[in-house]
């Protein structure tokens, strides 16, 4: 753990996208009420932003605070941490009334917000070129084409902007790279599907995408070779997985990132696009996508691929802890669960998670609250 923790984003490991974008949303009134604990500076204007305080944090935010008033010391950012006020649900709900113009969220469909009326319109900031900031582009033209289609369905309303993309989140597996070596867990250069063998990270196999030198060396390249490495661990005494058996989504996500690794970029995206074609089993052709007929892609092979991966997971109970198979452990505390197995002498290989987990384990001090125990080469995780 001292060294480093490495993402897998999906079973066959390519890097496959499974994004979760978050929003950065205008409201359109400054209306009266209960401020943040900062106390109101009178002589500057001041702007309230509402901060979903996911996985994330905050500090990110108070950076760009900082930065903002340094440029506009005349503004004053006022930020609100509250995760039950900004779910999408509630934010849909509150957001006529709400005191706050400016909202970082999570999982908020865009387009339910706009099509209520509910944003302000901020087309003129967002097609403005940055000149003044030394750039020749405009935000605008920075959002590539796959952006607009995954956030924006391929399209803006009217030609207008209303909320942008702040950023995005990946969703999979996160192994121990310390006990990978220790243990001999990496895929070693030769391997195939029914003859893998095993490294501490001499002579790594060049991983899913086949180029030697990246950070998916040593990585199954293929079900099948993950399938018997998940034998390899157990059989080395080392539980292979954890998650949080009192949040399921942790399990959805990963479920959700086998299935789209199954099926690759452009099939995955068509479950959110609605445009495009799909070869279904049986079929000869493929069947063009569209509003009318999306619901057939409940049959594409990937849910039933994942799906079955994921029983073949959890029919074992050697495959995971026993926190796991139940419903109390929290993601913190899988978090921590993890981070302290391998020190422990209970180690556990790997954790589902998304990009996020660090920091939430940091704030939650569960890495600092190994230093006593392990010392400070325990304390802290490497990050790229």
């Amino acid at each position: 753990m001292k060294k480093k923790l490495s993402m897998i984003l999906a079973l066959v490991l390519t890097l496959c996208l499974v994004l979760s974008l978050s929003a950065v949303l205008v409201g359109c009134d400054d209306l009266p009420g209960e401020g943040p604990e900062e106390e109101i500076d009178p002589n500057r204007t001041q702007l309230r932003i509402g901060n979903y305080y996911g996985g994330l944090g905050d500090g990110w935010l108070n950076e760009l605070k900082r930065q903002y008033e340094e440029l506009h010391p005349d503004v004053q950012i006022l930020i609100t941490n509250d995760k039950p006020s900004f779910t999408p649900d509630q934010l849909k709900n509150s957001i006529a009334t709400d005191k706050h113009q400016l909202y970082f969220v999570e999982k908020q469909y865009y387009y339910d917000l706009v099509n209520d009326g509910k944003l302000a319109d901020v087309t003129d900031v967002v097609t403005e070129k940055l000149t003044k900031y030394g750039e020749d582009v405009s935000i605008a033209e920075k959002i590539s084409d796959d952006t607009l289609r995954e956030y924006y369905g391929g399209k803006t309303t009217g030609n207008k902007y209303y909320g942008l993309p702040s950023y995005m989140s990946h969703s999979g597996i996160v192994y121990d790279v310390d006990l990978w070596e220790n243990k001999g867990f990496y895929i070693a250069d030769g391997s195939t599907d029914t003859n893998v063998k095993y490294t501490k990270g001499d002579n790594k196999s060049a991983g899913p995408d086949g180029i030697k030198g990246t950070r998916d060396d040593g990585m199954p390249a293929t079900y099948e070779q993950f399938k018997k490495l998940v034998k390899k661990i157990t059989a080395s005494n080392v539980t292979p997985f954890i998650w949080s058996g009192g949040i399921g989504v942790y399990q959805t996500m990963a479920t959700t990132a086998w299935w789209a690794d199954y099926e690759g970029y452009d099939n995955f995206l068509l479950n959110y696009t609605f445009s495009g074609s799909y070869t279904f089993d049986g079929d000869s052709t493929p069947t063009q996508i569209t509003e009318e007929n999306a619901y057939m892609l409940q049959k594409q092979k990937g849910k039933k691929y994942a799906l079955q991966f994921a029983k073949d997971l959890v029919t074992n109970p050697n495959n995971y802890t026993l926190s796991s198979g139940g419903t109390t452990k929290d993601h913190l505390g899988a978090q921590y669960e993890f981070i302290k197995s391998y020190p422990s002498s209970q180690p556990v290989a790997m954790i589902l998670e998304s990009d996020w987990w660090e920091n939430e384990a940091r704030n939650n001090n569960a890495f600092s609250d190994m230093v006593p125990k392990y010392g400070e080469k325990w304390a802290y995780v490497w990050h790229a």
